[in-house]
């Protein structure tokens, strides 16, 4: 690499850290300013409260991520002391930057013109949920190809290593990765004239992949928590695919919301409405699936058309999930901007360079509708965007915070309801006592330095029977002291934890006494 191309990147490198310093990405609004995400930011900051007491994922604590996803906030927790602050530095400046360096790798290898460069780079900073859980899945396919196009045995152990480290951040993210390396292998030993080459390759992967796996058992065993990370992904997968999920958030149908006159606007607003977005995402992939299916049938595929084939499997693949979870929209949509940068470079030029009034209408249109899409999703961040306003005089302002929050500024009231939980249970238990959040706010417990006696620190995952009798049974066995809720959380699927957990709640009547705090529900147990 060249001075000038190093400096390029080192420059690049520092805006991307600087605005994700400052500014965030989608959901939290900045690491030092913006009220604080009682579950996305919360679940880390229960594991975190869990793992410092000595309990290990999955064995103690229900995780649904991977554990080279959790410990890093863990470890630095242990360096630094944990809070809120530190949980959204590694979050969304270190998790989203090494993400985003990753698609800025694949995005500089298809040689787009800078400005869509910058496009993708732009759709990847401002829509949340891009992470280095997609990112682990994109690093692997990029160096397939990579190993590919180079006819090397040895480059065949690095996609087989980060292979594994993709499923030990995110087991569905493996899963879908190992479909698409699969579909390409199989395709080697269908095509290659040398079989024996293709079966060398292969196996170099599969050791790369083994060895990483080898030291995670290794690891895991040693502590005693590697069969009940097996149990618990097993699970999460069953459930999180609607297999084994008795309250979810379907997927729109077209056929109730669309509108029942024959007026323009509101058919306008159906068509760009969120809920139809959905099927937008459908219909770009499978546009671009055709027009890579035709390219390698009529042989006029292109250096990185095997790179752009494989994310367009991912993305589809990755969209899946909005079958029994629509609300993760924006997790799947990174793999889709860097399609979209690909393809708008590729439109342009072939305008440019076409005759055919067909050729032109028909690329317009394909530019248009991309352009069009996008600006809907940066449109539903308006909010967000009018937030950063503030971000300059929020860094600059002194924070009086409750214990374990740092430098964030967040509204009076929410500091006000902290404090208030904070000094109720600090007045009324002990360090070594436990308490029960009924609501879905898991930062509570890292906020209020007190452990959750089930592994349940998020209580809407205990959706099926089985767990909630093993919530059930733990609140029985520790006899908990208090059991709170907070009637301004939020509830999932806009079902509540009160209708979710029936048998709880039964529990929770006849053995508690109620009062309110606030805007706190206090269930404490009857003597």
């Amino acid at each position: 690499m060249d001075k000038k191309k190093a400096l390029t990147h080192t420059i690049t490198g520092f805006l991307i850290i600087a605005f994700l310093s400052f500014f965030g990405s989608g959901v939290i609004i900045s690491p030092f300013y913006g009220e604080i995400n009682f579950i996305d930011e919360g679940q880390f900051g229960g594991w975190i409260a869990h793992m410092l007491k000595g309990e290990h994922l999955y064995e103690d604590i229900y995780a649904a991520y991977g554990p080279l996803y959790i410990y890093p906030f863990y470890l630095l927790s242990k360096l630094f002391g944990p809070s809120v602050f530190l949980i959204r530095i590694v979050l969304i400046v270190f998790n989203v930057f090494l993400a985003v360096f990753i698609a800025w790798g694949i995005i500089r290898k298809l040689r787009l013109a800078w400005y869509f460069q910058l496009f993708t780079l732009a759709m990847l900073l401002i829509v949340p949920g891009y992470t280095m859980r997609q990112g682990t899945g994109l690093l692997t396919i990029l160096l397939y190809v990579y190993a590919l196009e180079k006819r090397a045995v040895g480059w065949n152990f690095l996609p087989g290593m980060t292979l594994a480290i993709s499923y030990l951040i995110s087991t569905e993210i493996g899963i879908f990765t190992s479909i698409i390396i699969l579909l390409f292998v199989f395709y080697q030993f269908v095509v290659a004239k040398n079989i024996f080459d293709v079966f060398k390759r292969s196996l170099v992967m599969f050791i790369g992949l083994s060895i990483v796996f080898f030291l995670f058992y290794w690891w895991s065993a040693s502590e005693g928590w590697f069969w009940p990370y097996i149990s618990t992904i097993s699970d999460d997968l069953r459930t999180y695919s609607s297999i084994d999920l008795p309250n979810g958030m379907n997927f729109p149908n077209p056929l109730v919301l669309y509108p029942r006159s024959f007026f323009f606007l509101p058919w306008v607003k159906f068509l760009v409405s969120k809920e139809m977005l959905l099927y937008w995402l459908f219909l770009f992939y499978i546009i671009f699936f055709f027009y890579l299916l035709a390219a390698i049938i009529l042989r006029r595929k292109q250096k990185n058309t095997p790179l752009i084939f494989a994310i367009s499997l991912f993305g589809f693949l990755l969209s899946m999930i909005l079958v029994g979870r629509s609300g993760h929209f924006p997790f799947t949509l990174s793999p889709l901007f860097i399609l979209f940068a690909y393809f708008l470079d590729l439109l342009v030029k072939k305008w440019k360079k076409t005759q055919s009034y067909g050729e032109k209408i028909t690329s317009t249109v394909l530019v248009t509708l991309i352009l069009l899409f996008s600006l809907r999703i940066l449109l539903i961040y308006r909010p967000h965007f009018i937030k950063l306003l503030d971000v300059p005089q929020a860094v600059l302002s002194k924070k009086n915070n409750p214990s374990y929050i740092g430098n964030v500024f967040i509204s009076s009231s929410q500091k006000k309801d902290i404090q208030t939980m904070q000094n109720f249970v600090w007045t009324n238990t002990k360090p070594t006592d436990t308490i029960f959040f009924l609501g879905n706010e898991p930062m509570m417990y890292l906020l209020v330095n007190r452990d959750n006696p089930s592994r349940f620190d998020l209580p809407e995952v205990a959706n099926t029977l089985e767990k909630r009798l093993e919530l059930l049974n733990a609140l029985q066995k520790d006899k908990t002291e208090y059991i709170i809720y907070d009637t301004k959380s939020w509830d999932v699927d806009g079902v509540s934890n009160m209708q979710r957990l029936p048998e709880v709640m039964k529990y929770i009547r006849s053995s508690y006494e109620e009062r309110t705090l606030g805007s706190y529900i206090i269930y404490s147990r009857k003597n």
